[in-house]
């Protein structure tokens, strides 16, 4: 999957194991442009500058703002960052959340290949309408 090489992703999730999987999955998939987030707050920091990501994995029990929180602020404020869920508890409760709220897509964990790359190709389908204007 070349297209994806410089495409800036956030991977935001409490658990240092579990950003440190999804960093491996991306860098496996040719996405070498990670950025760790291990809090709400932290996630929200990495927008800032002349280059956000374009594509966002959230884990649903992000605190520090919680998860919901900083879906609704990139809606807001970057809308044309592809979100993506991410769960590893609740995934029937979190995948209502996520959609009222404005994700692109969920992820239930565990972290597997297919199910990344197939979260990948869903923000390649719409990445045309992602682009940033003039």
């Amino acid at each position: 999957m070349l297209l994806g090489a410089n495409v800036r992703i956030l991977v935001a999730d409490e658990s240092a194991i579990m950003r440190d999987v999804m960093r491996t999955v991306l860098r496996s998939l040719n996405h070498p442009h990670v950025v760790e987030a291990a809090s709400g707050m932290a996630a929200l920091r990495s927008f800032r500058g002349d280059d956000p990501p374009r594509l966002a994995f959230i884990d649903s029990a992000l605190a520090g703002p919680g998860a919901l929180a900083v879906l609704r602020r990139i809606r807001l404020e970057y809308p044309n960052t592809f979100v993506v869920m991410v769960s590893g508890g609740h995934a029937a409760a979190d995948l209502k959340a996520a959609i009222e709220n404005g994700a692109d897509a969920f992820l239930v964990k565990p972290y597997r290949l297919s199910k990344v790359e197939h979260a990948l190709d869903k923000y390649y389908e719409i990445s045309p309408r992602l682009a940033p204007t003039g």
